[in-house]
């Protein structure tokens, strides 16, 4: 990758997972330490013909089309790993279809394990690599399964195996997340974690995995055991900031509450999810 030292875009190019943020830090940074950078100066670099079209990009107007993503990487300055990342993350954001999607995220994280990067943080953010090391924190020190990974590997649900079950206590044990004392038992070094700081592709991961625990569960488990609720109904953006701020305060309040059980018997995921099915209709549109 071809780089000054100032540029801290390009060094972080392996922790985004939006193309378009990517391009607008991109731009930002070299408009505060170039002087000479601006819209024009990259369109003319790239050899696009209007000043305005990259920025249009980054609104998310126009997508990059394969002969303007790759005059834009030139004009970036990047190849190697840095280019084939930037190449894929495009295709990635840009993909219609979920299998389509699920194939650039897997060329992503291919990539990022190639480099430095990957091999860097790797350590610090494993505890959040597979769904079940989450798991496997709160139910080692639910009981004392007597370093019994058979057992605690039978504990999860869905089931996982020994292996999986010892390798996830090793690494928990390792990183300072779980401690065992001088009588075998576990306990947490705290009682909640702090994801803050962890990069948006590592937290997307995992939530795409939680989400799918949520179907699972609601395919094969009784209703007794779950709870899901599903609505489809309009609503102006008023309405959605004030539908967001309840379920965030219901989010923290249901924590609050278990954090202070003093008897609990076993581990929950929460999901709670509301998103658009459905494009803005404009106003003069509307019935």
């Amino acid at each position: 990758m071809k780089e000054s030292a100032q540029n801290t875009v390009l060094r972080k190019i392996f922790e985004y997972d939006d193309y378009r943020k990517l391009l607008g830090d991109f731009f930002s940074e070299q408009k505060r330490i170039s002087e000479i950078f601006s819209n024009r100066y990259f369109a003319m670099k790239a050899g696009f013909k209007s000043s305005s079209y990259l920025l249009s990009v980054i609104k998310g107007r126009f997508n990059l089309s394969y002969a303007t993503l790759r005059k834009t990487i030139s004009a970036m300055g990047i190849d190697g790993a840095a280019a084939d990342f930037f190449e894929n993350l495009v295709f990635y954001n840009q993909a219609k279809e979920h299998d389509e999607r699920e194939m650039y995220f897997s060329k992503l994280e291919e990539i990022r394990k190639q480099t430095r990067f990957y091999k860097l943080e790797k350590r610090q953010y494993e505890y959040i690599k597979e769904w079940y090391f989450l798991v496997i924190r709160e139910v080692a020190v639910l009981c004392d399964w007597k370093d019994d990974y058979r057992r605690l590997a039978r504990m999860i649900r869905p089931p996982i195996s020994t292996e999986e079950a010892r390798s996830a206590v090793e690494m928990l044990l390792e990183i300072g997340l779980l401690v065992k004392d001088d009588t075998g038992r576990y306990s947490q070094s705290s009682a909640s974690l702090n994801l803050e700081g962890i990069p948006k592709y590592l937290l997307t991961n995992l939530k795409k995995e939680l989400i799918k625990r949520g179907v699972d569960a609601i395919q094969v488990m009784d209703r007794t055991e779950r709870f899901g609720a599903f609505s489809t109904f309009t609503m102006s953006r008023e309405t959605f900031d004030f539908a967001c701020e309840v379920l965030e305060d219901a989010r923290r309040k249901i924590i609050g509450k278990s954090l202070n059980d003093t008897d609990p018997d076993k581990v929950y995921e929460m999901n709670v999810l509301l998103f658009p099915v459905s494009q803005s209709i404009p106003k003069g549109e509307r019935q």
